[in-house]
This record gives C-alpha cells, sequence and structure tokens, in this order.
C-alpha cells in the first residue's frame, strides 16, 4: 500500500461527501509551480521591491502565507499577486476557501523542496503541503554561457520562470535552485 490508512479514511469520506473532484492533480501541479514563480519573483531585482517585501514576509509566517494563497480581488495581497502573475489573473486566487478546508500548510524555510505528505493523526486535514522558501541563491547578470553555467542561476532563467504560464507544463524548473514547491 503506498498510502496510509489514515490517507484512505479520509478519502473514504471525501467521496461519501460528493467531493472527489476537489482535489484535481493538474490543479495541485499549476498551484506548486505558482508557489515557485511567487519565490523566484522575490529574489528576482527587476522586481516590484515592495511587492516584493510584502511577499517576504507572507513567505515568513503560515498564517499571512495562506492568506495570501486564497487572496481575494480588491485585497493588497490580490495586487500582489496581480503583479507576480501579469496576464494570469484568472488563475487566482491560488486555493479557494474550500482547498483550504484540505490542506494543511507548513513553512519550510531554508529549504529547496517541498512536501506533500499525509497529516498528523487526527487532523481535519487531508494533505500536509509543505511549502519551501529557500535563501536565494547567487544570480549572475550575465547571459548563460551556452557551454553550461557557471553561476547558480541567471537573472534570464528566473525571468524566464516568472513569466512562464503557470498553466502549462513544465511544472518545476530545470534548475535545481528555483524551488520545486512539492514532490
Amino acid at each position: 500500500m503506498f498510502v496510509t490508512k489514515s490517507f484512505v479514511h479520509k478519502a473514504e469520506k471525501v467521496l461519501k461527501e460528493g467531493k472527489e473532484n476537489q482535489i484535481g492533480i493538474k490543479k495541485l501541479m499549476r498551484q506548486t509551480k505558482q508557489i515557485s514563480q511567487i519565490i523566484a519573483y522575490i529574489w528576482f531585482d527587476g522586481g516590484d521591491r515592495e511587492v516584493c517585501n510584502h511577499l517576504d514576509e507572507c513567505f515568513k509566517d503560515i498564517n499571512k502565507l495562506v492568506e495570501l494563497f486564497n487572496a481575494k480581488e480588491g485585497s493588497p495581497e490580490y495586487t500582489w499577486l496581480k503583479t507576480v502573475f501579469k496576464g494570469q489573473e484568472h488563475l487566482l486566487p491560488i486555493f479557494c476557501e474550500e482547498e483550504l478546508k484540505l490542506y494543511d500548510f507548513k513553512l519550510l524555510i531554508g529549504q529547496y523542496e517541498g512536501v506533500i505528505s499525509d497529516t498528523e493523526p487526527g487532523s481535519d486535514k487531508f494533505f500536509s503541503l509543505g511549502i519551501p522558501y529557500p535563501p536565494s541563491p547567487r544570480i549572475s547578470d550575465k547571459p548563460k554561457p551556452p557551454e553550461g553555467p557557471v553561476a547558480p542561476i541567471y537573472r534570464e532563467e528566473l525571468e524566464e520562470w516568472i513569466q512562464a504560464d503557470s498553466d502549462k507544463p513544465p511544472y518545476h524548473s530545470d534548475n535545481p535552485y528555483i524551488p520545486t514547491t512539492c514532490s
């Protein structure tokens, strides 16, 4: 068996309640990419510094982060996300109210990979999502050389990742320094 009994019990409950379509794999992949893109935006020095500072604060407080993930139109958090996801506002909020009831969010400060796991025994949540928030690696302003990278990240890589369509593959960057938010 590749899932725990707790997971199976919770899945049975979701099925009985007719909510089995709430956990869509494609949407979960998009959400993980969006979170990674937000982190890349915070690192990218070509972005709006004030927005970056607000987003950085959200990633240091789980309650603020969950509020950011469920930002409603007209809120400051929604405005910050619109700055990151120009032209992709139709994909906001990142998590809807119903999804917030399913997930237990945890911050993984200093890590580059996130985790999707079962929740603690007795939790009413379905999954635990460990959201990584790594330190910014060295970012090079030079063009990425054709013979291979010299720096951990190039500005052009960050910019391409931030601007990539959140709803289309790839859902993780080839560069290991750009966080994979769930693995």
